[in-house]
């Protein structure tokens, strides 16, 4: 299909000037494509995750192994969405961003198969990573594997974009975070729930 500006343009919903590579702590949502509830279901209050939701809380914990600048905070996995906070370190740590090819990455505790395990990259050590890698690796490793148990090659898992929020202080921090244990609480009213009335 030919490029038309008028169907195929997208504004970028980034804030202009800012750095994202900047040390900093971000706030995080990201959308499965058509708001399908694919990651799990909502039972008493807690979220119950499907195979592809084990795999985006693999891939989401594996980062750091792949990314020395960054760090996780708070996050939540929710049917059909994703928050999270990344904070992008100062001093990045020391030393590669993974494993060797050969090797495995090592999973979470409690994790008994290779869902979520990132293909294993080196890094040097002091390359500071954007907001944007994180979530691109983020979203495209985890597609790729959801996409291998669906039989499904190829086909969209998330939406295009995603947002973003700069998180300014310690009280918006601690805002988020809360935020983000009580999501599962407020699913009935969540405006992402296609059940709701």
């Amino acid at each position: 299909m030919k490029y038309d500006p008028e169907v195929h343009h997208r504004c970028s919903i980034r804030l202009k000037g800012h750095d994202y590579s900047r040390p900093g702590a971000y706030f995080v949502t990201t959308v499965i494509h058509g708001r399908e509830s694919v990651l799990g279901t909502i039972v008493d209050d807690a979220m119950r995750l499907s195979k592809p939701g084990q795999i985006v809380r693999g891939v989401w914990m594996n980062l750091p192994r792949h990314y020395p600048n960054m760090q996780l905070d708070e996050f939540c996995i929710m049917p059909n969405h994703f928050h999270g906070v990344i904070i992008i370190l100062d001093n990045p740590r020391p030393g590669r961003g993974g494993p060797h090819l050969s090797e495995k990455v090592p999973l979470p505790e409690g994790e008994t198969s290779g869902e979520g395990c990132l293909p294993a990259r080196e890094t040097h050590p002091y390359n500071r990573y954007p907001l944007s890698e994180f979530i691109r690796a983020f979203k495209s490793f985890s597609a790729r594997q959801i996409n291998v148990i669906r039989n499904t090659s190829g086909l969209p898992v998330w939406q295009h974009n995603y947002y973003e929020y700069i998180i300014r202080d310690e009280g918006e921090l601690s805002r988020i975070r809360h935020y983000i244990t009580e999501n599962l609480l407020k699913w009935a009213v969540d405006h992402d729930n296609p059940a709701k009335e």
